[in-house]
C-alpha cells in the first residue's frame, strides 16, 4: 500500500506547471531517441564501420560550424522580456545564418581538396560543400526551438523532435536505395537537415512573418549589444566544445583508423541517447524556467538541488545497467563486427554519466552573465582531455586506456563545474 504522504507528493508534481513540462518535453524526445535507437540496426545494416568513420569526419566538421550558425544568438532569445525583443532576435540569428552559410560554402568549396587529403579520406571533397547546407538548416532550426520553448509550447517541441528522428532514420535507407550505396549515409543526413528545417519553417511561418515585419536594423543591433556576451563568450564556448569533439574524432581516426573511429561514433551514439532523452527535455525547460525566476529577482538553488538529486537517481542504475550489456547487446543487435563498440560504451560511460548529470544547469552562467569564466573552464577541461588522450594512444597504443583516461578528466572536470553552478544557482541579478 501506498502511503498518504506518497500519493500527496506525486499529486502535488503532477500539478507542477514544471514537472508537466518536463514530462511532455520527455515524452517527445524518448519517442525521438527510440526511434534513432531501432534505426541504429537498419542503417548498420546498410553501411559499414567505415561508412560510418567517413560520416563521422563530415559530421565532426559540419557541428563544429552548426553550433555557431547564429553566434549563438539563438540562446539570447529565451531571455528578453518583450517578445518584439524575442522576434528581433528572430532576425538577428537567421540573419547571421544566412551569412555563414554563404561564408561556409565559399570556403568549403575551395578547400575541399585539401580536407581530403589532410585526412585521408577522398570521399570528403565531394561532401564538404554541403556543410553550407548543414549550417543553414540547422541554424533556422535551433532559433525556432527556442522561441517555441519560450512560447511554452513544449508539445509543439516534442513533436518537432520526433519528426526530426524520423527523417534522420529514413533518409539514409531512401539514398542507399536510390543508388547511392556508400554516400548515402552522409547525404542522408544532410537531407534529414533540411527536411526539419522545412517542416519547422512551414509549422511557425507565421511567427516568421511577424519576425519579419518588425525587421528594424537599429533594434537588431541594440540587442546585438546588450547580448553580447553570447556571441563574445558562449559561441567560443559552443565552438571549443565541438571543436573539442571534432579534435577527438580526427584523433582516432589517425591513431587507431576508420574502423575504429566508426566504433567510436556508434558507441557515442548509443551513450548520448539517455541524455536526448531525458538530459535535453530538462535542460529545455529548466532554462526557460530559470531565466524567469532569474528576471524576477529570484534564484534557482532549489531548481538546481532537484536537478541534481533526480539526474543522478536516474543515471547511475541505467549506465551500470548499459555497461554491464553494452557488448554483448551490440553484437546480437547490430552484428558481431560492433562488439568492439560495445567495450568503447565502458570506458565511456562516466564521462556521460557526469555529463547527464552537469548538462541541465549549464544555462546558469549564461542566465547570471559568467559566460567568460565558463568559457575559461570548459576549454581547460576539453584541452586536458585532448593531450592526455593523445599521449596515452602514443605511448601505450590502446584506445581502451586513451578512451578511460579521456573519460576520467571529463567527469573530473563536470565535478569541478557542478560545484560552481551550485554556487550560481543562488544568484538572482546580474553580475555589472
Amino acid at each position: 500500500m501506498i502511503p498518504h504522504s506518497l500519493k500527496e507528493s506525486f499529486k502535488n508534481k503532477a500539478k507542477s506547471a514544471l514537472f508537466r513540462n518536463i514530462i511532455t518535453t520527455i515524452s517527445g524526445t524518448t519517442i525521438a531517441q527510440a526511434i534513432q535507437v531501432l534505426a541504429a540496426p537498419l542503417l548498420t545494416y546498410f553501411y559499414s564501420t567505415e561508412l560510418f568513420g567517413v560520416f563521422t569526419l563530415y559530421f565532426s566538421i559540419a557541428s563544429t560550424i552548426i553550433v555557431i550558425a547564429t553566434l549563438r544568438y539563438e540562446l539570447a532569445i529565451m531571455l528578453p522580456d518583450s517578445d518584439e525583443d524575442a522576434l528581433q532576435l528572430i532576425n538577428v540569428s537567421v540573419c547571421l545564418t544566412v551569412m555563414l552559410s554563404v561564408i561556409s560554402f565559399l570556403f568549403f568549396y575551395l578547400s575541399s581538396a585539401y580536407w581530403a587529403t589532410w585526412l585521408e579520406v577522398p570521399e570528403l571533397a565531394l561532401y564538404i560543400p554541403y556543410v553550407a547546407l548543414s549550417v543553414l538548416s540547422s541554424g533556422i532550426f535551433q532559433a525556432m526551438i527556442v522561441y517555441i520553448t519560450r512560447q511554452k509550447n513544449f508539445r509543439l517541441v516534442s513533436v518537432l523532435r520526433v519528426l526530426q528522428a524520423l527523417s534522420f532514420a529514413i533518409t539514409p535507407v531512401l539514398f542507399y536505395y536510390l543508388g547511392y550505396e556508400s554516400s548515402g549515409l552522409v547525404y542522408g543526413y544532410i537531407g534529414s537537415q533540411v527536411m526539419s528545417a522545412l517542416i519547422i519553417i512551414l509549422v511557425t511561418y507565421q511567427i516568421l512573418i511577424r519576425a519579419f515585419k518588425l525587421w528594424n536594423i537599429g533594434a537588431m543591433r541594440m540587442l546585438m549589444v546588450r547580448y553580447k556576451g553570447f556571441p563574445g563568450f558562449n559561441s567560443l564556448h559552443a565552438f571549443s566544445d565541438m571543436l573539442q569533439n571534432s579534435i577527438i574524432n580526427f584523433l582516432i581516426n589517425a591513431f587507431y583508423g576508420q574502423t575504429a573511429l566508426g566504433l567510436y561514433s556508434m558507441a557515442y551514439r548509443v551513450l548520448r541517447a539517455p541524455l536526448g532523452i531525458i538530459g535535453t527535455a530538462i535542460s529545455q525547460v529548466l532554462y526557460q524556467k530559470m531565466s524567469e525566476n532569474f528576471n524576477a529577482g529570484q534564484g534557482n538553488a532549489v531548481i538546481f538541488d532537484k536537478s541534481v538529486r533526480y539526474t543522478s537517481i536516474f543515471s547511475v542504475p541505467l549506465f551500470l545497467i548499459i555497461d554491464i550489456i553494452a557488448p554483448a547487446s551490440f553484437a546480437w543487435i547490430l552484428g558481431e563486427e560492433w562488439r568492439e563498440a560495445g567495450w568503447y560504451v565502458i570506458f565511456l560511460s562516466p564521462l556521460f554519466l557526469v555529463t547527464f548529470v552537469v548538462s541541465p544547469l549549464s544555462h546558469l552562467p549564461n542566465i547570471s552573465g559568467y559566460q567568460g569564466r565558463f568559457l575559461m573552464m570548459i576549454t581547460t577541461i576539453n584541452a586536458l582531455s585532448l593531450i592526455l588522450f593523445s599521449a596515452f594512444s602514443s605511448i601505450n597504443h590502446s584506445i581502451y586506456y586513451a578512451l578511460l583516461v579521456y573519460s576520467l578528466t571529463w567527469m573530473f572536470g563536470y565535478i569541478i563545474l557542478l560545484k560552481w553552478f551550485h554556487q550560481l544557482s543562488h544568484k538572482s541579478k546580474l553580475i555589472s
